[in-house]
């Protein structure tokens, strides 16, 4: 007979921040979700001393485990799964050990499922007074750089487009507008065709300005779209899906020019990102030694621009979340820093990457992070016909550019 367990959510304000007090009480090591310290105890525990929270019961012959990415698409997936608590784009999920879910952790769908042990953290809620630094006015120029003018016509350029599907007549179109967008803007840019099992994909890459002197940063996203939900011929406008992220791209590249002499820098749109991160795999894999040595930080834009109630419909403030590996931590921790100090980005972290174009880069061991807009448990119109336009927030997308513009204008002065 299984020994019957209880969940305990303790608020994170009553833990030690770095947890010591909690692994050292009698309730053992708490698994960190977001504002909440999650305890397993058996069901007969009494309270944990000095914290008072929830209690809930787990079921029998049932495992905790946590969802990752698009919480809605797997609860959707999986409507027989429990779901123990939700936040954002996080689930905790109670689920026999056996599940089907918990052995398939693939580049699609567009989530995860993975088992939480005590002592694990899904994500973190950060508290950014505690690391807000005095701005930099040389940063706080370039911060103030990047153009919505700039980010609204490329936008619209591309969600004009009938899909962006890798490979279509329509994603050659985008590809080569955005070509056209970066050569314009000084950088020499070319369109990269690398074959993959049916058909011909494609990159959009620019140059470092020095051939001699590898990139110390990148910047990408992923230009195709796709509608899964009405097949592969269908309409997919791909507006916060990933016309959001390669509109951010594009004007960063613009923001960023003045730092060109100063920091070697690329950029890079991705092509068949939603088939398997074809793009990303293809550009990581032809890095040579000296580049893969050279580069500091890869600040992958994947959906910047939609706000996005909670499941219950309740409004959130504008947040991001800054998802990377254990090599992505000097960089998640430098974006936090640069969003406390020039944003009012509420800030969440994770170390489980998954599901876009940063994770290539980390498999190689190189520091890749995605930024993406929070609280996306409630957008199920991503891989839709209904991922349009006129559910873009320019001013999130606006504190996320500014977020990662003053990142990489921090790297130019050191």
């Amino acid at each position: 007979m299984s020994l019957a367990m209880s969940l305990a959510f303790v608020p994170m304000s009553l833990v030690a921040d770095d947890l010591r007090a909690a692994r050292r009480s009698p309730a053992g090591s708490p698994i960190v979700f977001g504002r909440e310290a999650v305890f397993v105890l058996p069901d007969d525990a009494g309270p944990i001393a000095g914290l008072a929270g929830a209690r809930r019961a787990l079921a029998p012959d049932r495992v905790l485990a946590a969802v990752v990415q698009k919480g809605r698409l797997f609860e959707q997936a999986h409507p027989d799964v429990t779901v123990v608590r939700r936040r954002g784009r996080f689930a905790l999920v109670e689920i026999a050990p056996d599940h089907p879910a918990l052995e398939r952790r693939t580049d699609e769908p567009c989530y995860a499922l993975y088992r939480v042990e005590p002592g694990a953290e899904v994500f973190r809620d950060l508290r950014l007074q505690d690391v807000r630094v005095s701005p930099d006015p040389a940063v706080q120029a370039i911060v103030e750089r990047p153009s919505m003018a700039t980010f609204g016509a490329t936008l619209g350029e591309l969600v004009a487009l009938h899909t962006r599907l890798s490979p279509s007549d329509f994603y050659a179109s985008a590809a080569r507008s955005c070509r056209e967008r970066l050569e314009a803007l000084g950088y020499a840019a070319t369109i990269e065709s690398f074959p993959v099992a049916g058909g011909e994909f494609a990159n959009v890459i620019t140059a470092a300005a020095d051939p001699a002197v590898p990139a110390a940063v990148m910047v990408v996203g992923h230009l195709d779209s796709i509608n899964h939900a009405d097949g592969p011929e269908a309409v997919a406008p791909g507006a916060d899906d990933n016309g959001s992220g390669s509109a951010g791209v594009i004007a960063m590249a613009e923001a960023l020019q003045p730092l060109r002499e100063r920091i070697p820098l690329r950029f890079a749109l991705f092509g068949g990102e939603e088939q398997g991160l074809h793009g990303s795999r293809h550009l990581v894999a032809g890095l040579s030694d000296a580049e893969r040595a050279a580069l500091r930080a890869v600040i992958n834009m994947d959906m910047i621009a939609n706000l996005n109630a909670q499941s219950d419909g309740t409004p959130v403030a504008p947040g991001v979340l800054l998802e990377g590996g254990e090599v992505s931590r000097q960089v998640i921790e430098g974006l936090a820093v640069q969003a406390a100090t020039y944003t009012d980005l509420a800030v969440q972290t994770s170390f489980n990457p998954f599901a876009s174009d940063h994770l290539p880069f980390i498999e190689a061991g190189l520091p890749g992070v995605l930024t993406i807009e929070g609280a996306d448990h409630a957008n199920d119109r991503i891989h839709t016909a209904a991922d349009t336009l006129d559910r873009i927030d320019f001013s999130l997308a606006h504190q996320i550019l500014r977020m990662n513009t003053a990142y990489v204008a921090s790297l130019a002065g050191t």
